[in-house]
């Protein structure tokens, strides 16, 4: 449905029902379903070829519908995974399960900065835990090696023409910058070059101030 409105212009939107069960007239899990048309699953279909994962692999699997994964990343500073979850119900959930591509060696409990609270439950290679009403919960897990290894990916960073200037250094007038928000970025955030996992990244050419993007 489009709606026009003066001075602020075009305001899309998007509608969808949702069915009820017959006995008991409740919604059949109206969240996930507006989840599932806010973030539509994104497919895509490539050619043929050997594999040894099998026709189908799964990165996280979670045991209760009602439990939902807010996060699934690399730790900032660590090679463990952050794992985010939280209880949608307003119900406790008790006896949740977590099953990953490989099984779970260690895991502690963490907060939303990735600090340690506690320990966790490991059963059987999954992460095995509770919530409370509505409570999220984070974990920093550390996975088995994986059964089958693949190549280490290769970069090398591509020489560009910088045509705008983004950033300024300490005593420096301020640019235009960015020419949408026209702001800069402080120029001693970005180093020259940066490696980050076998990747390398330059920002913009060195020896320059006129250029930086």
């Amino acid at each position: 449905m489009q709606i026009r409105r003066p001075r602020i212009g075009d305001i899309m939107s998007l509608f969808t029902d949702s069915p009820r069960t017959v006995v008991t007239g409740e919604a059949e899990q109206t969240d996930w379903q507006a989840q599932r048309l806010n973030q539509p699953l994104i497919a895509f279909q490539s050619s043929r070829h050997p594999g040894g994962l099998g026709k189908s692999f799964s990165i996280l699997r979670v045991s209760d519908s009602r439990v939902r994964v807010l996060a699934l990343k690399k730790a900032e500073d660590s090679d463990e995974v952050i794992v985010r979850i939280v209880e949608l119900d307003g119900r406790p959930a008790t006896n949740v399960r977590l099953s990953f591509a490989a099984p779970v060696v260690s895991a502690r409990e963490v907060n939303g900065q990735e600090q340690p609270l506690g320990r966790a439950t490991i059963n059987n290679g999954q992460l095995v835990t509770s919530l409370g009403r509505y409570q999220p919960r984070t974990f920093a897990v550390k996975l088995a090696a994986p059964s089958i290894r693949m190549s280490s990916p290769r970069s090398e960073p591509i020489a560009l023409d910088y045509d705008l200037d983004v950033a300024t250094v300490d005593g420096e007038k301020s640019s235009a910058g960015l020419q949408w928000q026209r702001c800069s970025v402080a120029r001693g955030d970005v180093a020259e070059r940066d490696c980050f996992r076998r990747h390398h990244f330059s920002p913009w050419p060195e020896a320059t101030s006129q250029t930086r993007l």
